[in-house]
């Protein structure tokens, strides 16, 4: 064991084969700088959107979802029959999903009203 670790600390690698990671050779950008805030700019100084009931009907198949899949596997167990459970469970997560779009759009005007408390800008 202990020759092989020898060998390795002798083994000196060719320079084709030596990479420095800190050094990079491309530059891989996504965005550019004008789309990113000025250096220095707390996030908070990126406009918050006002409040629309049009954006709480975007998100509402996303909760949708996460509502029935939760549904699903919960009921698991207790029906025998897939359809049937597709179904109880569709049903479930419709009514929840309707039942708490009220409250996501309340909350989306709490939060915008904080922004524009926190930030002094006009609604």
């Amino acid at each position: 064991m202990a020759a092989k670790k020898a060998r390795k600390r002798e083994y000196i690698p060719p320079s084709h084969e030596v990479v420095n990671r800190r050094e990079r050779t491309t530059t891989t950008r996504t965005t550019t700088r004008a789309q990113r805030p000025a250096p220095g700019t707390p996030r908070s100084a990126m406009p918050y959107p006002k409040p629309t009931l049009q954006r709480t009907l975007k998100r509402l198949p996303i909760y949708f979802l996460m509502i029935f899949a939760l549904q699903y596997f919960i009921i698991g167990g207790e029906t025998d029959g897939t359809r049937e459970r597709l179904t109880y469970a569709a049903l479930q997560a419709a009514i929840v999903t309707i039942a708490f779009a009220p409250f996501m759009h309340m909350m989306d005007r709490f939060a915008y009203n904080r922004y524009v408390k926190r930030t002094n800008a006009s609604k």
